[in-house]
């Protein structure tokens, strides 16, 4: 009788295990996935991190951009505007005065030069 008994508690002790066994298998692949599904999340949270701080730069950049091209506009008007009044009658007129040059009665003009400038022979 005593083998019979063995035998029973052996196959019990063996089922046990092999139940352990499994439970700690299917403990160790909860545990796998956790572990991978917590690497995606930080991976992606990094990427996300990534992306906003480069749109936020690109944002910044583009802002400074913009306002470089209306210090450039406004000052394109400005010198416009002085190229405008350099070239007024008034000016000119205030800056021969200034450079004392004088006003000619007589203007001559040079002769004009023939078309033909070789003879042909």
């Amino acid at each position: 009788m005593k083998p019979a008994f063995s035998r029973s508690r052996t196959f019990r002790r063996s089922r046990q295990t092999a139940a352990r066994a499994r439970t700690h298998q299917q403990h160790g692949r909860s545990a796998l996935f956790a572990v991978l599904a917590f690497a995606l999340v930080v991976s992606f949270g990094l990427l996300y991190v990534g992306q906003v701080n480069t749109v936020a730069t690109s944002g910044l950049a583009m802002e400074d951009l913009d306002r470089t091209i209306r210090d450039l506009q406004r000052e394109n008007q400005d010198l416009d505007l002085r190229a405008a009044a350099l070239r007024s009658l008034s000016t000119v007129e205030q800056s021969s005065r200034v450079l004392q040059l004088q006003v000619r009665a007589k203007i001559e003009y040079l002769p004009s030069i023939p078309e033909t400038v070789a003879l042909s022979q």
